[in-house]
C-alpha cells in the first residue's frame, strides 16, 4: 500500500526532517531538502540507508522500522515527487 502513496514530500516529513536534514541541508555536500537534490541521490540513499544501514550517523538514532519502510518504498517506486 505504501507503494501506491508515496512521495518525496511524504519521506520528507516522515523521516528527512527528523533523521536527515540536520546534517544534509543546504550546507553543501548531499542535500535532502529538495525533492530534485534528494532525487540527485537515489543511489546514494539506496546505497547508505537501505543495504548498508550507515545513514545516518551518530549521534542521529538510527531509522525505525517505519521510517525504513518509507525510504524503502521511495526508492524501489523510482523516488516520485
Amino acid at each position: 500500500y505504501l507503494l501506491d502513496s508515496i512521495s518525496y514530500n511524504k519521506v520528507k516529513v516522515e523521516v528527512f526532517q527528523n533523521k536527515c536534514i540536520v546534517c544534509h541541508g543546504n550546507s553543501g555536500g548531499v542535500n535532502l531538502e529538495t525533492y530534485g537534490a534528494a532525487y540527485q541521490q537515489l543511489d546514494a540513499i539506496k546505497r547508505t540507508t537501505i543495504h548498508s544501514r550507515s545513514m545516518p550517523k551518530s549521534p542521529v538514532p538510527p531509522l525505525t522500522r517505519k521510517e525504513l519502510e518509507y525510504i524503502t518504498a521511495w526508492v524501489q517506486a523510482g523516488g516520485p515527487e
